[in-house]
């Protein structure tokens, strides 16, 4: 069962924890060819031509009164389904951020109490077993681009979080740096978004942050 924590998060402050986020922009890539946009751009459409099969399902096993989480359930570009949870604080009716983080295969997502506390939503999912580096970084920009449009906040404010800092994992050092070439600029709209996720047409995408509105 998914666990509450983040040992491997914690530091002194959030300012410290921001400045880890996005890792080091001098960390060699694997290959020059990731970082060609127009290698991705082809990629990005044909993700954008996939259906998303959103599904929110809420978790009250790992809710409290301090925090409130969901599971979610997508479908990557190649019909893989990707799953993992988003928590957020009912006392931060405005989030101050979004985290984004993955955790392995092996693993179940476990929520991020410090991201929480600090007044952030934790989205965070695992791995699928035998993805390619090209898969990861396609799957880290598509939950990237649902947690910026369905948290409704500005890009800059959702940011892609090591489980290590410092420690950035490719897919996260790769996604970083075409986000920061604005890869996903006109992909991220409510019309390139394509289909409204599987849930009631009267519903949030995903529950009210407002306290007392569970």
């Amino acid at each position: 069962m998914p666990r509450k924590g983040c040992e491997n998060q914690r530091s002194p402050g959030i300012d410290h924890r921001l400045a880890c986020r996005m890792g080091s922009s001098s960390r060699p890539t694997p290959t020059p060819l990731l970082l060609e946009p127009g290698y991705w751009r082809r990629r990005l459409d044909q993700m954008q031509s996939a259906h998303r099969g959103l599904l929110i399902l809420p978790r009250p096993d790992l809710s409290s009164p301090l925090v409130d989480v969901v599971e979610w359930r997508l479908r990557a570009h190649d019909g893989v389904r990707l799953w993992g949870l988003r928590a957020c604080s009912p006392f931060h009716p405005q989030p101050r951020g979004a985290w984004i983080r993955e955790t392995i295969t092996c693993d179940l997502p476990e929520i991020c109490m410090d991201a929480v506390t600090d007044g952030c939503l934790d989205f965070v999912w695992q791995i699928p077993a035998g993805r390619r580096l090209e898969d990861r970084v396609l799957d880290v920009l598509r939950v990237w681009q649902v947690a910026v449009f369905y948290s409704g906040m500005d890009p800059s404010e959702v940011r892609l979080v090591a489980p290590i800092p410092g420690q950035e994992p490719d897919e996260f050092m790769i996604a970083s740096r075409l986000l920061a070439q604005g890869i996903l600029d006109g992909h991220g709209s409510v019309a390139s978004l394509g289909e409204a996720p599987d849930e009631p047409a009267d519903e949030p995408p995903f529950p009210s942050t407002e306290p007392g509105s569970q």
